[in-house]
């Protein structure tokens, strides 16, 4: 039984809001899929820095993430104004006058590889644009309205799950300080427990004489400890 239209649609935008480990992948399935329904020639993308990791580029062909190179290096670029401007770019042929003002280096390569038009799609999410993707044509003519919706509807749909990846990265990471902290704590009492008993004073003096030699030495406080329960004789004394 064929499957209509819409559900295929409505299936890739489910795939591509889920979140997924590797951005440039879920970058260069986005360009795919746009380029598809769009049934352009290639397309390329990039995304904009975060803080888990540098920027991202990708393309459907050798010359298309070129292209997305270029871009990013330059900053001038069809995905560069989406980012600039956080939203959508109309067709734009690459041999006007106003194409070549405002990409001159751009445009140049974009036609020495064939392509003659560009669309910029912005992956827009909350408020925040996360990247773009470049369109790019073999035929000057603009997209269908009914295509250029789909895809606008995809470039949402991979914002979404570039988004939720982020925050999951996020989320993972402040699991990982939150482990580290109460693994040091857990270190620092054991420690503490091993110098009050050694030295016949209480927990809280242990552990103002911990800090103390800790911050002399400029020596983590964990490190000591860990130190210390490995056997490693502590020289403070109670006076």
């Amino acid at each position: 039984m064929p499957v209509h239209p819409a559900h295929q649609l409505t299936a890739t935008a489910l795939e591509l809001a889920q979140p997924q480990p590797d951005p440039a992948a879920h970058l260069l399935q986005a360009c795919l899929q746009i380029c598809r329904v769009l049934g352009a020639a290639a397309a390329c993308g990039l995304l904009a820095p975060h803080a888990a990791r540098p920027a991202v580029t990708a393309g459907t062909t050798p010359h298309a993430h070129h292209l997305a190179k270029a871009d990013l290096k330059t900053q001038r670029g069809p995905a560069s104004d989406c980012l600039r401007a956080q939203h959508h770019q109309p067709a734009a042929h690459l041999d006007h006058p106003l194409a070549r003002l405002r990409w001159p280096t751009w445009s140049r390569r974009a036609q020495e590889h064939g392509f003659t038009a560009a669309t910029g799609l912005v992956l827009h999410h909350r408020g925040a644009g996360l990247g773009a993707i470049t369109v790019l044509s073999a035929e000057p003519q603009p997209p269908d309205p009914v295509q250029r919706a789909a895809a606008e509807l995809l470039a949402q749909a991979a914002a979404a799950g570039l988004h939720a990846q982020q925050q999951l990265h996020a989320a993972l990471e402040r699991c990982r300080q939150l482990e580290g902290a109460l693994s040091s704590r857990v270190l620092i009492e054991q420690a503490k427990g091993i110098v009050a008993e050694r030295l016949r004073i209480t927990p809280d003096a242990a552990f103002l004489l911990l800090r103390g030699h800790a911050r002399s030495r400029r020596q983590p406080l964990r490190e000591l400890a860990h130190s210390i329960i490995a056997g490693t004789p502590f020289p403070a004394s109670p006076a």
